[in-house]
């Protein structure tokens, strides 16, 4: 898996925004790859992998 560095650069309103929905996002694929994870281990089924990922 990739890992990326962001660096948000200015002041202002609208970088505040941009780094929050930057943190959000990661937040969310991290959670889709845990979920991902554990289906892989067997610690869920597969129909439960298709309504967590929902």
């Amino acid at each position: 898996m990739k890992r990326y560095d962001l660096i948000v650069v200015g002041a202002g309103p609208s970088v505040l925004s941009a780094a929050i929905e930057a943190a959000s996002s990661a937040m969310i694929e991290g959670r889709m790859a845990g979920i991902a994870a554990a289906e892989y281990l067997g610690y869920i089924d597969k129909d439960e992998l298709d309504s967590e990922l929902k």
